[in-house]
């Protein structure tokens, strides 16, 4: 039977990849008291990546007989570094007319009473009171190191404060939610004047979220506190593979662990996947030139977006 510290383990590692926009916001509630905001530019005065004709990038076209759509792997929070994009990217960003995110960003203002009120007690129990004293010692200890207070983790429910805690540690270690491609592509879009839709609701994620944390609470968040430099290692991993359009790379990591528990893998990637295919095919279909951004942990591996869209007849082309 495997480890009970894989599963968290595991689930941690895909919770990371494909909520990181609810990271963010973890952090912007939590810590800074604010929803990020839109207008936030991400930096470009870095060398730019390679953008050769040999070079592949986390971004595909889908093709039907009559109609294309672009779909570009995200990767949620972003360093400096990063920019400016590959022209081949830059391009497609530029000229999209509507743009499909995982949620709609336009909602993100409104998006913290939710976030709280499925991530805090409402009633009179504290965190402290789901946990055991010994991980209770380990929060506060990560609390100190990242200069946090107590009192902003006493009403939260363990998956909310470790996630609170992990996305600290990504900010700290250079990652910035206003740099991310989510935010970049949404800028775009405010500029350009483009569609901006959604392929769920936040209300979805979050349901999700909260759903697939619902192991042992006191292991959970344990297990997370002990592992915070690992998890960090896994993020430059992903991120690595993005920046090189390396899908395999980017699979590799996504899939530590996955065939030891298909019931949250199928939770919280390969449902969410299916549930999209309807949506991306109408898009398809229709002639205004569109860009779909989904965390690039949903198009590599074998049940990917792209994969499904393949077996349904679709002329897929990473670029």
């Amino acid at each position: 039977m495997p480890s009970p510290f894989m599963h968290h383990r595991f689930t941690q590692q895909v919770l990371r990849a494909v909520f990181a926009p609810i990271l963010a916001l973890v952090f912007a509630v939590a810590v800074v008291g604010t929803v990020p905001s839109a207008s936030a530019q991400p930096a470009t005065d870095a060398a730019s990546e390679s953008d050769s004709t040999t070079a592949e990038h986390p971004l595909w076209r889908v093709s039907s007989d009559t109609d294309t759509l672009h779909i570009l792997g995200s990767v949620h929070l972003l360093r400096p570094d990063a920019y400016p994009l590959a022209p081949t990217v830059q391009h497609v960003i530029d000229r999209a007319e509507r743009i499909a995110f995982e949620v709609d960003l336009d909602s993100m203002q409104a998006a913290a009473p939710i976030m709280l009120q499925a991530g805090m007690y409402q009633s009179d129990s504290t965190l402290q009171q789901a946990i055991s004293d010994s991980t209770y010692a380990l929060l506060q200890s990560a609390l100190d190191t990242l200069q946090l207070q107590e009192a902003q983790v006493r009403k939260m429910r363990p998956w909310l404060a470790s996630l609170m805690v992990t996305s600290t540690v990504m900010q700290r270690s250079g990652y910035k939610m206003s740099l991310g491609i989510d935010q970049h592509v949404y800028q775009k879009a405010q500029e350009t004047g483009a569609d901006v839709i959604g392929l769920e609701t936040l209300r979805e994620q979050i349901d999700i979220l909260s759903s697939a944390s619902s192991v042992d609470p006191d292991a959970y968040l344990r297990y997370s506190l002990e592992n915070l430099t690992a998890s960090l290692n896994q993020v430059e991993q992903i991120m690595a593979g993005w920046r090189t359009g390396d899908v395999e790379k980017i699979a590799r990591v996504m899939n530590e662990g996955m065939d030891e528990f298909p019931a949250v893998r199928e939770q919280v990637l390969v449902q969410r996947n299916r549930n999209w295919i309807a949506p991306i095919e109408t898009l398809i279909e229709d002639p205004k030139r569109t860009l779909v951004v989904v965390g690039v942990g949903h198009l590599v591996g074998e049940e990917s977006v792209t994969k499904m869209l393949q077996e349904k007849g679709y002329t897929v082309e990473q670029l």
